[in-house]
């Protein structure tokens, strides 16, 4: 048997996991889809944008910017190195642990 006893998340326009849900019960569209200037704007070549396969949309995790690199024993140089991907995930399973009642 399995039990799930705690989870976090950050998506496109969501920060928690409950906002995940509100977002997917209400209908809501977290991914931004972006108009030939922004894609310009943005420096994507033209060669791309006018490609018919490509689609211009993008998603945005908020405060990816708030990594703290000395809670996780890092310097900030080799903070700065990691892969945002990486500080996000690093930072949820921490949240996730936390709300377990297994940070401690």
């Amino acid at each position: 048997d399995i039990a799930i006893i705690s989870m976090s998340c950050a998506f496109s326009g969501v920060a928690t996991v409950e906002e995940y849900w509100d977002s997917i019960l209400n209908g809501k569209e977290n991914i931004s889809f972006l108009d030939i200037t922004t894609c310009k704007d943005k420096g994507i070549p033209s060669h791309i944008y006018n490609n018919t396969q490509f689609v211009s949309a993008a998603g945005h995790v908020d405060n990816i910017d708030l990594f703290d690199p000395n809670f996780w024993h890092l310097t900030p140089n080799t903070a700065k190195l990691l892969d945002p991907q990486i500080r996000k995930f690093l930072e949820h399973c921490w949240i996730t642990l936390e709300k377990a009642g297994y940070s401690n």
